[in-house]
């Protein structure tokens, strides 16, 4: 064999080696081949390239120093995903390791309690370790059980006004209950000035009018329910699952009846109230407006959607955790209430 052909040969065998070498870092470090990023495959065969790789690192460190992987904790598993800075891509996880150095970080999460007929015998303690979001009249039932949520939100302006000693009592008593923040309408300041500058009462109205970007800013169509969840985001929570958010009212129950400004007032306390989780909800005296449940509950909750696609700088993930809820026919993930407090 000539000179020639032997140096060929040998030239041969180095690029080889020297290939194999350069993929063995890539795939170590969990680095695309610069011949996935520059081909003209589908996006899907991109995605399909890095989840492999990131799932194929076994080690923490080696996981977070690779491009578009993180490390994800669920209480006894944990494994290299792909995902971003705030969040996995396609899993849930309790805690996120994203980047080289970089602490892991749990993701936040809330539970909002609508009060709709599906909640009806759920263990409330069961929450404990999770914040929680509550709404309207549901003060009746849990001074019964003598359980108070996170947060307490009052966004009807008829609602609010009815009920401003039982607002003032919750507000009074929040360290005990453990409350932080009481979020409603400024409407109520005509009747009570002082809560203007209470520092646990937020005003719809001013998270709306301020510069930042949240739910709450791109709110359009308005529910009490709708707008505790957006509200969520704007607190800053990434996970945050809905219960007891049916969306099947009745329009009149038993026991309503027409009020003046074209509301409702309840002449006698109903025996079943088919609207909520327990019968005295709401009780003779009560007034309250019409629900509108197509026009005004489902149309805010599509639109939380909508603006959580059209946003995802806004990191937020809902979740419906009642089965019978529609929430599941308008596109909401459906999530036990366990399978959440896993998270």
């Amino acid at each position: 064999m000539s000179y020639k052909s032997q140096a060929i040969r040998y030239f041969i065998v180095l690029v080889i080696g020297m290939l194999a070498l350069i993929q063995g870092f890539y795939v170590l470090y969990g680095r695309e081949l610069p011949s996935t990023v520059h081909s003209a495959k589908s996006d899907n065969s991109r995605c399909f390239t890095r989840t492999s790789i990131c799932e194929s690192i076994v080690n923490q460190k080696q996981c977070q120093s690779a491009n578009e992987c993180g490390w994800c904790r669920n209480n006894d598993t944990q494994s290299c995903i792909e995902g971003t800075k705030d969040r996995p891509q396609y899993h849930q996880c309790s805690l996120w390791c994203f980047g080289y150095m970089e602490k892991c970080r749990p993701q936040k999460k809330l539970i909002v309690f609508g009060n709709g007929p599906s909640l009806k015998g759920f263990d409330f303690f069961k929450t404990k370790g999770v914040d929680t979001f509550g709404m309207n009249l549901a003060f009746r039932y849990w001074k019964q059980i003598d359980w108070w949520p996170t947060y307490y939100a009052s966004f009807d302006t008829v609602v609010n006004i009815e009920h401003i000693p039982e607002l003032m009592d919750m507000i009074e008593n929040s360290e005990n209950h453990g409350t932080k923040l009481f979020f409603t309408r400024s409407n109520i300041a005509k009747k009570v000035p002082q809560l203007k500058s209470h520092p646990k009462v937020k005003f719809y109205e001013n998270i709306k009018a301020a510069d930042d970007q949240n739910m709450v800013k791109v709110a359009r169509e308005f529910s009490t329910g709708a707008m505790a969840a957006r509200v969520g985001q704007y607190l800053g929570y990434e996970k945050i699952l809905l219960l007891g958010i049916d969306l099947n009212y009745v329009e009149h129950i038993n026991g309503s009846t027409s009020n003046k400004g074209g509301t409702l007032i309840m002449k006698e306390t109903p025996k079943k109230n088919s609207n909520y989780f327990f019968s005295n909800y709401q009780v003779k005296g009560d007034v309250y407006n019409v629900p509108n449940n197509e026009a005004c509950h489902v149309t805010a909750f599509k639109q939380i959607l909508e603006d959580t696609k059209k946003h995802p700088e806004f990191n937020v993930e809902y979740f419906n955790g009642s089965p019978g809820s529609r929430l599941n026919g308008i596109g909401y993930k459906f999530m036990k209430f366990e399978d959440f407090m896993k998270l």
